[in-house]
């Protein structure tokens, strides 16, 4: 039997599930990643390159733990956007995380965000629209 490992870059495992399968409690979004995982690893396949059946080695998880005491000059207004702990997306990305690492056979491996050298990148189309409703303003 092959082992297989799995490998999930978390960011954007969780755009694409938010956007295919819509919100989730970070219960259900720790458990629908570990489920798809299996389910992949037991599905049959037919394909000429497989080696007979395989087993879940582990599923490696990539991310960062949320930003949690930052703050970044937003370039459309120059405040400042403050990151915390209290910041719902915050809470709810500990709490999947946390839930993720209490699977069986899952690995965190968490990088680390730089806060000094954060910033707001916007795109063209919006850079013009901002510049566009600015001239309004006058």
């Amino acid at each position: 039997m092959t082992r297989t490992a799995i490998l999930v870059d978390g960011n954007f495992y969780l755009r694409r599930a938010r956007r295919l399968r819509g919100n989730r409690t970070p219960t259900e979004r720790a458990e629908e990643l570990h489920a798809y995982a299996v389910e992949h690893i037991t599905q049959r396949r037919d394909v000429k390159l497989e080696y007979g059946s395989r087993s879940l080695y582990r599923i490696f998880y990539y991310d960062c733990p949320p930003v949690s005491d930052a703050r970044v000059k937003q370039p459309w207004d120059e405040h400042n956007r403050v990151f915390s702990k209290k910041n719902p997306s915050n809470i709810w990305s500990t709490e999947f995380q946390a839930a993720l690492a209490r699977k069986r056979k899952v690995a965190m491996r968490m990088g680390e965000v730089r806060t000094a050298n954060m910033h707001f990148n916007l795109k063209e189309a919006s850079l013009k629209k901002a510049v566009e409703q600015g001239d309004h303003c006058r």
